[in-house]
């Protein structure tokens, strides 16, 4: 049996005023999520808000939840940590996996030498830009003493993972933002924001009253989650992995990572640093301490944090003087805080984005053949062998082969959906002369084009791969 997802349509409604800063803990301690503006909305229309009437079925082994911000539309993945050839730099050490960053200079950091909180005054410095306060609004929420929809604002802290990647929790991404106060609707009804907004290197109020206009500003282009926390968010997932409208990285550099690190804690020392709620506004603080305890999905830590920092790096130092980051922050306990481990599954899915160099990188093909031979037409199998949705754009018509091989002078063009590993199954009419068939797809800033010629009525061809 498959799994279901519900799709909903969220309206963008414009506000009518906006209240002063908020510092009030956040609506579940547990969260270390802050809670920093309201809007007043002048109404709200959609009835559609939520709507889980309109599911589409999925299959079983589906791991990762996409959604996209601009369409407001769910896809998911079935993502396979083996099908992704890894960066160079990634080596095997004991029971580890490592991955360095790209900083922009050769800088490495520095443990805190007391476990207390210290402002960093230097945000903007190499080994602190890649990491951001993040913004989330949520739109039309209603408020039940005020008896009207409103817009919440919430903070969190992300950081850089690749040129366009950044991280955060899972919660940060994905949360039930009418669980209490004077939006408890008695109703588990988690959400995707509407809009994220990241401030990269951030150490004031001003570089965020800038907005757009900040120089290491992004916006989330598409959340990634994984199903499991989707479907029951659980502090075992709980974490997310955004891809952003513009590559900032390059800009700010991004950090290595580690894969199951510690299986035993041993008082290990960690770190970390993100945008708590109790200081001024946008500023960053580091914190220092050690782990108490390594499990399957998380570590626990004496780490020092507070509202706003759901979403920091938990760094490692190895005794080479490397840092990486080896966790992200989640929660605050009675007894330790804790953070969801980077595992190998979430290792690789973040490499899966990190490389846009094609030796570093697969970019699978699609894969042509032919069905059956219908006169001068052609009855063809297009093949999606990605882990990814992937919108596949062919001509409907026969061409030459340089136009199939550089998608050029193609003026017959169709889009069709594939799901992960998915096969359709389209027509190709003669046109006069032409030999070649040719299909599409673009990630990651490339085009991916798989074209074939020579196509024979016992259902050969010769299929070949261009990527621009």
């Amino acid at each position: 049996m498959g799994k279901f997802i519900g799709l909903c349509l969220l309206m963008i409604i414009s506000s009518v005023s906006y209240s002063a800063e908020n510092s009030a803990p956040q609506k579940d301690d547990n969260s270390q999520l802050d809670l920093i503006s309201e809007e007043v909305q002048t109404s709200y229309i959609d009835d559609n808000l939520n709507n889980t009437s309109a599911r589409i079925t999925l299959p079983d082994n589906v791991n990762i939840i996409n959604y996209s911000l601009a369409k407001k539309r769910l896809g998911y993945e079935i993502f396979d940590e083996n099908h992704y050839t890894q960066k160079a730099e990634t080596i095997s050490i004991d029971t580890t996996l490592k991955e360095d960053g790209h900083l922009l200079d050769s800088n490495q950091y520095e443990l805190a030498a007391a476990n207390t909180r210290t402002q960093i005054t230097n945000a903007k410095s190499s080994k602190y830009l890649p990491t951001a306060k993040m913004i989330m609004t949520f739109k039309n929420v209603y408020n039940k003493k005020k008896k009207s929809y409103v817009t919440l604002r919430y903070s969190g802290t992300g950081f850089l993972e690749g040129k366009n990647i950044a991280v955060t929790a899972g919660h940060c991404c994905y949360c039930d933002v009418t669980d209490s106060g004077d939006y408890q609707d008695n109703i588990s009804n988690p959400r995707f924001p509407d809009s994220i907004e990241f401030y990269f290197g951030c150490d004031n109020a001003t570089d965020i009253n800038q907005e757009s206009s900040y120089k290491y500003y992004a916006e989330a282009k598409v959340i990634n989650i994984e199903y499991s926390y989707y479907d029951h968010p659980t502090t075992q997932h709980d974490w997310g992995a955004i891809l952003l409208d513009r590559n900032i990285g390059y800009s700010t550099g991004w950090y290595g990572k580690i894969g199951n690190w510690a299986s035993e804690c041993n008082n290990q020392p960690v770190y970390s640093w993100g945008y708590p709620a109790d200081k001024p506004y946008g500023t960053l603080w580091k914190t220092s301490g050690t782990l108490v305890d390594s499990l399957k999905y998380k570590y626990n830590y004496n780490l020092e944090t507070y509202n706003g920092q759901s979403g920091s790096p938990i760094f490692m130092e190895d005794s080479s003087g490397n840092s990486y980051v080896c966790g992200i922050h989640t929660r605050g306990e009675t007894n330790f805080n804790s953070g969801t481990k980077i595992t190998y599954f979430i290792f690789h899915y973040l490499n899966s984005f990190v490389t846009t160099d094609l030796r570093d990188y697969t970019y699978e093909a699609l894969d042509l053949s032919i069905k059956t031979k219908v006169g001068l037409d052609w009855s063809i199998n297009i093949t999606n062998n990605s882990s990814h949705i992937r919108e596949v754009t062919y001509n409907t018509k026969m061409c030459f082969y340089s136009d199939a091989q550089n998608w050029s002078n193609l003026k017959d063009t169709k889009i069709i959906t594939l799901k992960p590993y998915q096969t359709k199954n389209v027509m190709i009419y003669s046109n006069w002369f032409a030999t070649s068939i040719t299909a599409c797809y673009y990630y990651n800033g490339h085009q991916v084009i798989t074209y074939a010629d020579n196509l024979n009525g016992n259902k050969t061809l010769s299929q070949h791969t261009n990527i621009k």
